[in-house]
């Protein structure tokens, strides 16, 4: 049996694809990155809504402002104002926060799941192609 030899214009089809694949699973990896970091977000709410609860006695607790810092509070209310979208805020109560919260987290988490398995796919295409390409010359 004869084996057909891949011609230079499919090599560089291959090749051409390949890059495709490749700019795609970068774009897909920093979408994760960004919405990792949107969960670690929601994760530091839901820590600092904790604490909220338990400083009731003391309304004064110490809340993260980012990089590793910390400033003094005085709690007067027990409501939370939270980002809606499109520059609209509201006031929820503490636990109403924690479920909204909750939900964005499950939400993006899902958003990831996805994105992995569409990585896992581009992938195992990539090395089909690089298999293909290993086979010119």
């Amino acid at each position: 049996m004869v084996e057909k030899k891949m011609s230079e214009e499919e090599f560089r089809n291959i090749l051409v694809q390949l890059q495709q694949y490749q700019a795609s699973s970068e774009a897909l990896q920093q979408q994760i990155t960004l919405i990792d970091t949107s969960i670690r977000g929601c994760e530091n709410a839901m820590q600092v809504l904790d604490k909220l609860e338990g400083a009731r006695s003391s309304r004064e607790m110490l809340v993260p402002i980012g990089a590793g810092s910390y400033i003094y509070a005085s709690i007067t209310s027990d409501q939370v104002l939270m980002e809606l979208g499109a520059g609209i805020s509201a006031e929820k109560s503490v636990e109403e926060a924690r479920q909204s919260i909750s939900e964005r987290k499950d939400k993006l988490s899902k958003v990831i799941e996805r994105f992995n398995k569409d990585l896992g796919e581009i992938h195992k295409e990539m090395q089909n192609l690089q298999l293909k390409a290993s086979q010119y010359g």
